[in-house]
């Protein structure tokens, strides 16, 4: 067996993946579902989220989700907040420069712009975080398509985000669509267990270097995901 942890990091130092995540649990096998993926856990950004939710609460079926835990690593935007809305850091956020940890106490703006870090060091800063996953159990595809155009909607409004406390757009997954639907496009989706964990990373579909990962350990799957993720994904590979 390969070394995994190994593998992960040479995957996203060479830019074939633009990060990785690590679940408590594995995700059940589920016909329809609406899968939002967020990297840091604030009850703001949760309680935001929840609201969107009930929004679409049916008179007759609540809605019902679960969250599964996760770290994840991931490439660093130096326009990404540190900070939350109220100018507190993120808990549990840790970023690197190759292995050497940043001491984000001593920067005080919001972003890593505001550092003395030179543009080169800015564009290789690698992100060690703990968050969560929502995991929505839909009815059918017209309820999964209701929740997709709810959540694509509020991702673009304006160009800007706005969840609280979210810095970027979140990944959006549809399990159990099979056809193409507006805003939103296939992925390659690669996930391992060991044990009770799982691993799991994502790759454009034309991405040619997704070859390189097949044989190994990860099961490769075709989902789709939103576009506006997808673009930001492409952005972060070509800009190193």
């Amino acid at each position: 067996m390969i070394d995994t942890e190994k593998t992960l990091e040479e995957l996203l130092e060479q830019r074939v993946i633009t990060g990785y995540n690590v679940f408590d649990r594995p995700l059940e096998r589920q016909n329809y579902a609406f899968i939002l993926s967020n990297l840091h856990n604030t009850e703001g950004y949760l309680e935001d989220v929840k609201k969107d939710l009930s929004l679409l609460t049916r008179s007759n079926r609540q809605i019902k989700y679960s969250l599964r835990n996760r770290d994840t690593t991931f490439i660093w935007r130096p326009s990404y907040k540190i900070r939350d809305d109220h100018g507190r850091l993120y808990e549990n956020l840790l970023i690197r420069k190759g292995k050497e940890y940043l001491d984000l106490e001593k920067i005080f703006g919001n972003t890593l712009m505001d550092s003395d870090l030179t543009e080169q060091d800015l564009k290789n800063l690698i992100a060690e975080a703990k968050g969560y996953e929502i995991v929505v159990d839909c009815k059918n595809r017209e309820e999964i398509c209701a929740l997709a155009n709810l959540f694509r909607r509020k991702s673009i409004a304006g160009g800007e985000v706005v969840w609280k406390d979210a810095y970027d757009v979140p990944l959006i997954l549809l399990e159990g669509i099979r056809k193409s639907f507006p805003g939103f496009e296939k992925i390659r989706f690669f996930k391992a267990h060991f044990g009770e964990q799982e691993i799991s990373f994502i790759t454009p579909l034309s991405f040619e270097k997704s070859a390189w990962i097949k044989g190994k350990i990860f099961k490769e799957r075709i989902r789709y995901a939103n576009k506006v993720f997808i673009q930001d994904m492409l952005q972060d590979i070509e800009n190193t």
